[in-house]
């Protein structure tokens, strides 16, 4: 598949929470600069990047994803990220998900959720 901006892009499938103060977040990302490294993804709970109150997460979207490498072979599969993280915040949050950029282009969007954080 083309790509048509250096920007770094991907898919924020779901959050859940499993159990107080943890949320579980699962997609994928790459970046057209860098194929094959596997990109930084931010957390931010409690609203979009930048806004009062948020807390942000780093986590590495490294994991196998088989149908990722199908769709960009020239990247190979190690783009996913379903992963694990802690927050203070408990209710119905909005969880958003950023893809760090790598050379050029600038950070992406991925998406925002809503889940209930367990409290």
């Amino acid at each position: 598949m083309a790509v048509a901006s250096p920007d770094p892009f991907g898919r924020y499938e779901w959050v859940r929470s499993p159990r107080r103060g943890v949320i579980r977040v699962h997609g994928w990302a790459l970046d057209p600069s860098a194929p094959t490294t596997p990109v930084t993804t931010y957390v931010v709970i409690g609203g979009r990047r930048g806004e009062p109150g948020t807390e942000v997460r780093s986590i590495a979207a490294n994991r196998r994803r088989d149908d990722v490498a199908w769709g960009y072979p020239h990247a190979g599969p190690n783009h996913g990220f379903n992963s694990e993280v802690t927050t203070s915040k408990t209710g119905r949050q909005t969880v958003c998900v950023y893809a760090k950029n790598v050379g050029a282009g600038q950070d992406t969007e991925l998406g925002c959720r809503t889940v209930d954080i367990v409290k």
